[in-house]
């Protein structure tokens, strides 16, 4: 991360890194602070990314904070508190309610399950129903497509499956369109956003952010 920021023209006035289960990382943020950064972006799962947004929303300090990927859950929320969460905006994915048909996929959900949709559930749902269809369209898991259109056994790899799911464009699932990159497997786009929490101390797309670049959410 910190050298794609650097090639993107980001002056890193700072870079340390932290012991994943520390109480506190008060001594870190201090220190980090004290080299006057516009923001401090920490790349770390959530109960650190926690602690850390904790620990900047007492600070006397007006730089900002944001939190990486690895902190898109829940239990950021939790481990910092709704306040410090509030004060630190996640890099994350949309929230399953976030997508245009993510309402219905979250009241299926929690019907279901009694319990409402985590954070990579609708991801998951449409890459099982993605493969699903693929394996259908190939006619299993091993066989290879012929000029006319038939299929025959293959064990080497090179199946219609792997064919199907390299070729993946426009895919409609609840996470919205689906482009696979046959180069590294990949979607494309990442459906990457800023996410802010609400007053209920859930993650959701912060609207300023979507309204400014243009997001569909």
């Amino acid at each position: 991360m910190k050298t794609l920021l650097e090639k993107a023209g980001v002056k890193i006035t700072a870079y340390e890194a932290v012991k994943p289960g520390a109480s506190n990382y008060t001594s870190t943020v201090k220190k980090l602070e004290a080299t006057n950064p516009d923001a401090i972006y920490s790349v770390v799962y959530f109960p650190e990314g926690g602690l850390i947004a904790k620990e900047m929303n007492t600070s006397s300090s007006k730089v900002k904070c944001v939190a990486d990927y690895a902190s898109d859950d829940p239990g950021f929320v939790t481990t910092a508190g709704k306040a410090a969460a509030q004060n630190c905006p996640v890099v994350g994915v949309p929230s399953p309610g976030d997508f245009p048909t993510g309402g219905s996929f979250d009241a299926s959900y929690q019907k279901e399950f009694g319990e409402g949709p985590g954070t990579w559930s609708s991801y998951v749902y449409d890459s099982v129903n993605l493969l699903a269809d693929c394996v259908k369209s190939a006619g299993g898991f091993d066989n290879t497509p012929n000029a006319d259109g038939s299929t025959t056994a293959q064990t080497d790899g090179s199946t219609a499956l792997t064919k199907c799911l390299n070729e993946t464009k426009d895919w409609k699932g609840v996470t919205g369109s689906v482009t696979i990159d046959p180069a590294n497997g990949n979607r494309n786009p990442a459906t990457v956003v800023l996410l802010a929490t609400d007053s209920s101390g859930a993650l959701h797309v912060d609207q300023d952010w979507a309204n400014a670049v243009g997001a569909p959410y």
